[in-house]
């Protein structure tokens, strides 16, 4: 080709010379040379533009942002896309001037510039609207759906799912971004299953279209929701297809990208070794490609994974290797984050603190000379928790104080919630419990402000990554201070961030339920919030102020018993006794005393404790459920008030139920009603689903009337044992709402 390329320039064909040197290029881009990559498509497009061929120019042009883009060099890649959608401008083509625009989102995307990406992304919209192109509309509103799942609000992003699906796309691309954005959107919203349905019909539509490369990547997006369904053999299988298509194609990404999908579907099952094997071949694969930005990337995961498997120490090493890598391919962003991640493995192995501090500064400055604003906030963040760690109290306040003002004028959510949170914890270490209050308040607003889930960039950050913890230690603090209203008003919102994270935002409307629910005089209710050290009980009576009981167990050591208490055994769940009479002890027996006369006893349980209170209960003399009281279980004190008030209004929520049963008690008059959580949304037209569960004459459990669009089912169990059922929608019942087992 260099030889050709001199006979067209002797020649003086430009056309052919131009059209070679774009060939040229890729061969160059393919052995990983990149600057002769790069000085081939510049050479090609000044060609183009002298020929006066702008269409050929602005592909060129195109070609050469996406080279940058792939080398993580996003502001000169960004310079070119805008260069090539001006041309496309002048040609009145605005379709062309769309593509610039969504390629443009999505180096702003890579950056984690949101508001920038958002606004390219619609930008792109409008033109593909003006030109009148639905293939081009449906990839941009796919995109804005995108974009709005990974930032939470997945109602909006249901909407423009919406529009998209009604355009008359015709393009298999187009088309499969629509699928592949409501596979994303089902597994934003913990529906694996559904997530599989849309990527397979993707995965479908690609291959149908003949494109085997695009179908390969979708295979590996299918891997996932099979990961996340339990499904790992099925997605190892569709992996190890990926992979044959991307090694027959020579495409080391492919490779790349197929080979780490392989390292988190092992880690899934189980096999971390090998997950880690993966991880390390994808590695490889990625600097083969080279992509060095998703090279260091996996390096990183490896070396987290590695501090799981192996000594921190030796997880360091690897991370220092990737460090290494980073600096001698000059890729200042990926050597911040991997001077970052040294310091996280160095206070993870408990080593010096000071060394610590040591790659956090270094990582500040790279990030300051490159200007990466997020990058640096985390840098210095995590120098007050290696000061924290090496109990300098005063140096640690100053840098996470410079981190969270930062983090605010960034409008930056997720440092900012997490932050404080770190914040909160060792002001509450100190002793100084009214500050953390307010500390985890900011960090719970940040919270609740973006209702999104925890992104991948945790890869970077030493503090803890549980959102959920934050309402639970506002709760637990409140409590400190003695304030038990709000501290039960900080469970209800932890319970709203839940139920919006989980795709049911009208399950967390504000201001639709009182904190304290209207009791009846046959009623009391008790709520367990778990914190670090303490277990905090709130038991409520009927026109009384809320009383508080507390018992010293931690939530790690209530996690161990709620695990414990359903155990495998040749493949069948078994009870295990201690584990329940120790949760009795922890989680009834304090609250026994205090009970008048009451016959219904409510539990609100948040989280993993949800079921655990029933499964705890023991079968003791006849005694059943709290000393011969009903029990209500609710997952929230809203969830109750609706339950109280108007059954119906929380008829969108769906649970999962345990009850177990040594021997047939006496039930006369008694009943547990279990609220759901969850959603109709999978039935047709109208359709309910209700579960009734109750003990039959002959002394077996007959679990019926599943009345779907698909009609009645029956079914029996044994009289003793474990009943485990779960609920997608109730809409009929003993009582409007819920369900009853009697």
């Amino acid at each position: 080709w260099e030889q050709a390329l001199e006979l067209y320039r002797n020649a003086g064909n430009r056309e052919e010379e131009a059209g070679l040197l774009e060939l040229l290029a890729e061969a160059h881009a393919r052995r990983g040379n990149t600057a002769s990559a790069a000085s081939a498509l510049q050479k090609a497009a000044a060609l183009w533009h002298g020929l006066k061929d702008y269409y050929s120019q602005a592909l060129a042009i195109a070609d050469l942002a996406a080279l940058y883009a792939s080398q993580d060099m996003h502001n000169e890649a960004r310079a070119l896309f805008s260069d090539a959608a001006a041309i496309y401008a002048a040609l009145k083509d605005e379709s062309g001037r769309g593509r610039m625009m969504l390629l443009i989102s999505e180096s702003h995307r890579a950056q984690w510039a949101w508001r920038e990406a958002l606004a390219a992304a619609r930008d792109a919209l409008t033109a593909f609207r003006a030109a009148q192109d639905p293939d081009g509309q449906a990839q941009a509103l796919a995109a804005l759906a995108s974009m709005y799942i990974v930032s939470g609000e997945t109602g909006e992003a249901g909407k423009l799912l919406e529009q998209a699906r009604a355009l008359p796309a015709t393009e298999p691309l187009a088309r499969a971004a629509v699928f592949r954005t409501a596979g994303d959107l089902a597994a934003a919203l913990g529906n694996p299953a559904r997530a599989v349905e849309q990527y397979g019909m993707e995965v479908a539509l690609l291959q149908q279209s003949g494109d085997l490369k695009a179908a390969a990547r979708a295979q590996l997006s299918l891997a996932d929701a099979l990961t996340r369904n339990g499904r790992q053999e099925q997605a190892l299988s569709w992996i190890a297809s990926a992979l044959e298509v991307a090694r027959s194609a020579g495409d080391a990404e492919m490779q790349g990208d197929a080979l780490a999908a392989s390292g988190r579907t092992l880690y899934a099952a189980g096999r971390k070794n090998g997950a880690l094997k993966a991880l390390e071949q994808a590695a490889d694969a990625f600097n083969r490609a080279p992509r060095q930005d998703k090279a260091l990337d996996t390096l990183a995961r490896a070396a987290l994974m590695a501090a799981e498997i192996e000594d921190p120490k030796a997880a360091a090493q690897r991370s220092l290797l990737a460090l290494s890598a980073a600096r001698d391919r000059g890729n200042a962003r990926a050597e911040a984050a991997m001077l970052t991640l040294n310091g996280n493995l160095v206070l993870l192995a408990g080593a010096d603190p000071a060394r610590a501090l040591e790659f956090y500064d270094r990582a500040a400055n790279l990030c300051r000379s490159i200007k990466d604003n997020y990058c640096e906030t985390v840098a210095i963040g995590n120098k007050g928790l290696a000061h924290a760690r090496a109990g300098d109290a005063a140096n640690a306040e100053k840098f996470l104080q410079e981190a969270e003002t930062r983090a605010l004028a960034a409008d930056d959510s997720e440092s900012l919630w997490r932050f404080h949170a770190a914040h909160a914890g060792i002001l509450r270490r100190l002793g100084r419990s009214g500050q953390a209050a307010k500390h985890l308040e900011i960090a719970a607003k940040a919270l609740e402000s973006r209702h999104g889930p925890v992104s991948g960039r945790d890869i970077l950050a030493w503090y803890p990554a549980d959102p959920e913890s934050v309402f639970s230690d506002l709760a637990e603090t409140l409590l400190s201070l003695d304030s038990a209203s709000a501290a039960l008003a900080a469970v209800e919102r932890g319970a709203a961030y839940r139920a919006a994270l989980a795709g049911f935002p009208e399950a967390a409307a504000p201001g639709d339920a009182p904190v304290v629910p209207e009791l009846k005089q046959n009623q009391a209710a008790v709520v367990y919030i778990p914190g670090q050290a303490v277990l905090d009980i709130i038991l409520l009576t009927p026109g009384a102020t809320p009383q508080r009981l507390s018992s010293h167990t931690g939530r790690d050591t209530l996690e161990t018993l709620a695990r414990d208490i359903l155990r495998e055994q040749d493949g069948a769940p078994v009870f295990n006794q201690s584990a329940a009479r120790r949760l009795h002890q922890i989680l009834i027996e304090p609250v026994i005393p205090y009970l008048g006369n009451e016959d219904t006893l409510i539990v609100s349980s948040p989280g993993f404790l949800f079921t655990v209170p029933f499964a705890a209960l023991p079968d003791v003399q006849g005694r059943y459920l709290v000393q011969d009281r009903a029990v209500v279980m609710t997952p929230d004190l809203r969830t109750l008030t609706a339950l109280l008030k108007n059954a119906d209004a929380h008829r969108s929520i769906s649970a999962t139920a345990t009850l177990v049963v040594q021997q047939q008690p006496d039930c006369a008059g008694r009943s547990l009603s279990i609220m759901p959580r969850g959603s109709c949304r999978s039935l047709s037209g109208n359709a309910a689903l209700t579960y009734r569960t109750s003990f039959a004459s002959d002394s077996k459990f007959v679990l019926g009337e599943y009345a779907t669009a698909q009609g009645v089912e029956s079914h029996a169990g044994k009289s003793a044992g474990i009943l485990q059922f779960e609920t997608n929608c109730f809409v009929d019942g003993p009582a409007p709402g819920h369900a009853s087992v009697a």
